[in-house]
């Protein structure tokens, strides 16, 4: 196998965990959903917390679609910051509805 087929199957193999992960954290969050069984004194904070890492994740998958290394997008500059995420996202096509400090 060529260096460049071996490299490109990595990457494949890398979009294909992150994709995993995304549908495991947004699977988990309605788990949470329908049997409410978090254990936690607020226990919408768990299903909160895994839909809004879900969210990262596609915005993170979208970006990785238009060329961001995982360096770039785990970097001070975007990181987990979902604002920063989505505005970058707007501005390449997808468009939502955005707070009115956006």
């Amino acid at each position: 196998m060529r260096d460049e087929d071996e490299e490109d199957e990595k990457e494949r193999s890398k979009r294909w965990d992150s994709i995993t992960k995304l549908n495991h954290t947004e699977a988990a969050a309605e788990v949470l959903m329908k049997t409410g069984k978090t254990g936690a004194t607020h226990p919408e904070h768990p299903i909160r917390f895994l839909y809004y890492h879900a969210i990262e994740l596609y915005l993170k998958a979208f970006l990785r679609m238009h060329g961001y290394t995982p360096r770039e997008l785990a970097s001070r500059k975007f990181g987990h910051n979902t604002l920063r995420l989505t505005k970058k996202v707007g501005k390449l096509g997808i468009q939502g509805r955005c707070p009115a400090h956006c």
